[in-house]
Order: C-alpha cells, then sequence, then structure tokens
C-alpha cells in the first residue's frame, strides 16, 4: 500500500506497468477502508463474508462455508462463535447427518447484512469516485471473468 506522503507517481514504472500489482494496491487500500466502516457495526471482512455465504447459500456446515471462502477450519470456529454471540447466526443439528452443524443466518443477521451492505457500498462509491458507474461496471465484469477463469475444481 502506497505511504501516505506518496502518490501513484512516486511508484517506480516497473510497478506501475503491471495490473496485478496496482490490483493489490487497490485491494489493500479498498479493504483498509471497508473494514474500519465494517468496524462500527463490531464486523470484520472474514465474519461479513461468513454471514452472506450463510445467507446465500443455507443450509451450510462450517467447513462448506471455508471450502467457499478459502478461509481456514481454526479461523471460520472463531468467526461463527463472534456471529453467534452477536446473535447473527445459529448453529443447528443438521437433520442429515447428526454428527455436524448447519449454519443459518437470523432475522438480526439479515438486518446487520443490510447495514453492513450499505457500509460497503458507501466506501465503495467513495473508494472508486475517480470512475464513472460505467466504469465501475467495467472493472467488475472484468475481475469477475479472470476470477472465473482461475477456478479450481476440487475433486470429490
Amino acid at each position: 500500500m502506497l505511504a501516505d506522503h506518496c502518490t501513484i507517481n512516486d511508484v517506480p514504472q516497473r510497478l506501475r506497468q503491471w495490473p496485478t500489482w496496482l490490483l493489490g494496491q487497490m485491494h489493500a487500500e479498498a479493504k483498509k477502508v471497508i473494514a474500519a466502516r465494517l468496524a462500527t457495526e463490531g464486523l470484520g471482512m472474514h465474519e461479513y463474508a461468513a454471514l452472506a455465504c450463510v445467507e446465500e447459500f443455507a443450509p451450510l456446515s462450517q467447513q462448506e462455508v471455508c471450502d467457499r471462502l478459502g478461509v481456514d477450519r481454526a479461523d471460520m470456529v472463531s468467526f461463527v462463535d463472534r456471529l453467534e454471540q452477536a446473535g447473527a447466526l445459529v448453529r443447528e443439528r443438521d437433520v442429515t447427518d447428526r454428527r455436524r452443524y448447519s449454519l443459518r443466518v437470523t432475522p438480526e443477521g439479515r438486518a446487520l447484512l443490510g447495514r453492513a451492505d450499505q457500509l460497503i457500498a458507501a466506501a465503495t462509491d467513495e473508494y472508486l469516485a475517480a470512475l464513472d458507474p460505467e466504469d465501475i461496471e467495467m472493472l467488475r465484469t472484468l475481475a469477475l471473468r479472470v476470477l472465473a477463469s482461475r477456478a479450481v475444481t476440487k475433486p470429490k
């Protein structure tokens, strides 16, 4: 991430020529801005991602959330614990496999997701203010295209 007193023009051209380096810089800066906004709701980025994943794809086990988000199992336990303590998520015995727990978003969790979405939208608009809406949509589309091409199918 660029130092506070630097601009992108202070960075060597050799680095600025690489879209991957530039994307990394953008990611680091945007993540910092969004994390600060989410913290006002007591959420971290990983908790937000876990809550969003469960809300969209439930019922899911903690392991399935880990697999979808690429998060370590041990870390996911603490994320789910915090979300459960906040009343945003509940663990329930899986009806098909009593050895595992399924996760479900509560009404409070849905409300929290809504507030978090608004915070992220505002932070994103602020961070990408130099772009017009068409540019932002193009950036999103290109990012999705690259990420979709990198998807790896796991053996079952």
